[in-house]
Parts: C-alpha cells; structure tokens; sequence
C-alpha cells in the first residue's frame, strides 16, 4: 500500500494506470486510472474527517473533563507554590525592615559618650559620661544577653564564622554599657584618620545626623550589622558592597555629642547589640 502510494506521488506525469487480476478468472481483467491529484484530495478529506471524529469524541464525552481538571490542578499547584514562595520573600523582608528601622531609631536616638581629647596629647583622653540610668532605658537583657555569650562562649569570633578587624588603630576610651545606653566602644584618635570595615559587607544605611555626624551601617553574614558613627566624611554609598578592611571614611570631632576625635563602633547580631570587644581585638 505506502509502495503504490509512493509510486502515485513520485510519479513525474501524476497519472498511473492500475491493472486488477482475479484469481479465479485469469482472463477478466480490468483496468483503472489514478491521477495523483485524486490521491492527495483523498487523503486531505481522510485526515480532515479523522481529526473531526477525534475532536468530537474529545468535546461531546468526559474525556476533555478529566484532561480539563489535570491542567487546572497542575496549573493550582503551580499557583500555590508561588504564592508561598511570595509570602516566605514578604516575610523574611518584613524581618530586615524591622531590624533595619531598629537599627536607625538607635543610631537617631540613643545617647552616646562623649569626651574631651587634650590638646597636645594623642595617647591621653579624659572623658565625661552623659548620666542615663539603668531605670529610663528598659533593656537590662542585653546585659544579659553578653553575660550568657560569655558563660556558654557562643557566637564568639571564630565560633560563628564572624570575624572582624580592628577598624583603625587608636586608644579605647570608653567600653560597651548596655544600662548607659553605650552600645558599643569608642575609640580615639586624630582628626583624619582612616576607619575601615571590620568585616565583609554591604552598607545598609548611610546618613548624616546632628548628634553623631556621619553614620554608615554594613550588614554582614550571620545575621551580624557593624555601625560606625562620628565619621568626619564617607567614601561608600548606600548599597556598596564593602571587603574586609576597604576604606569607609574618615573619623573625626563630628556631631554634638562628640567633644573629641573618634569612632564609635557597635556591632549587632539579629537586631541585638553586643560588646564589640568580644569579637575585636584592641
């Protein structure tokens, strides 16, 4: 059969004669004419016939029901995985905006120590506490919180991958005190001198604010954020990722809480503050 209707298309005229045989009478025999363009016609009409014949089984039984109700529950599915994909992206963005603004409202808000810087004296600094009981700041849990990292010497240095440098080189002046509200340590020197990151990061936040100058916020890996405040000038922008050790800005007598040249620096894990000395090194 695909022989004949193959000979039949291929035929260069596009006319075949076919010869018929009975077997019983040898002798009768009868002959046909197919022209080429009778066997495309024939088998257009067969195929359009088949696929109506196909088409109306699938429309008029259950068939496109039941092919029907897999696509919607594949496609549901589908929807249902993405929607709680959505909701988990929503979430964990909600979280960084809450620990974000927590963060700016302390940087805003919070008192800092000041201090006064002799003249004529880099090594020597003489430093007057802004008085704040432990009453008016209601936080005495991260106190607590420090005192518990230090009995069970968790998420210390090395311990939780987060490791920070010394931001730059000068005196310690003034310690982390939660119930001070001091939530970090401060560290003196020249006016100019360059602070760097302590660790890899992206900067978060950069502003300049009346009581501490310069701000620039890097949030690190690990849920950890390192804040650096009274710089005289910034060389990072907002959304610039920062290596170890790059250039932030530089330190000086900037903002009206600071008497003297310095760099305070705190350092926040998952929106809770921490002494910085456990992790650096003065």
């Amino acid at each position: 059969m695909w022989e004949f209707l193959k000979r039949i298309l291929t035929d260069d005229k596009g006319i075949v004669t076919l010869l018929t045989l009975e077997d019983n009478d040898p002798g009768r025999a009868e002959t046909f004419v197919v022209k080429k363009s009778s066997v495309i016609w024939s088998m257009i009409i067969v195929v359009t016939f088949s696929l109506g014949v196909v088409s109306l089984f699938y429309f008029l039984t259950p068939l496109s029901t039941i092919h029907q109700q897999q696509m919607d529950a594949a496609f549901r599915s589908e929807v249902i995985e993405i929607s709680e994909r959505v909701a988990a992206l929503q979430d964990s963005l909600r979280a960084r905006d809450v620990q974000l603004n927590d963060l700016k409202n302390f940087v805003r808000n919070v008192p800092d120590t000041t201090f006064n810087v002799l003249s004529g004296t880099r090594g020597t600094a003489r430093y007057s506490d802004q008085s704040m009981s432990a009453s008016s700041i209601e936080i005495p849990s991260y106190e607590m919180l420090s005192r518990y990292k230090i009995m069970n010497n968790t998420s210390i240095g090395s311990n939780s991958g987060f490791n920070p440098a010394v931001p730059m080189k000068g005196r310690l002046t003034q310690g982390y005190s939660a119930d001070r509200g001091h939530f970090g340590i401060d560290i003196s020197a020249d006016e100019g001198t360059q602070f760097r990151a302590v660790e890899e990061g992206v900067v978060l936040y950069t502003e300049w604010t009346i009581n501490y100058g310069y701000v620039i916020i890097l949030q690190h890996n690990s849920g950890y954020a390192s804040v650096y405040k009274h710089a005289a000038s910034l060389v990072k922008d907002q959304g610039d990722v920062a290596l170890k050790g790059s250039l932030l800005g530089n330190i000086g007598n900037s903002g009206v809480l600071s008497s003297g040249s310095h760099l305070h620096i705190e350092i926040w894990e998952n929106g809770m503050p921490s002494d910085p000395l456990f992790f650096i090194d003065l």
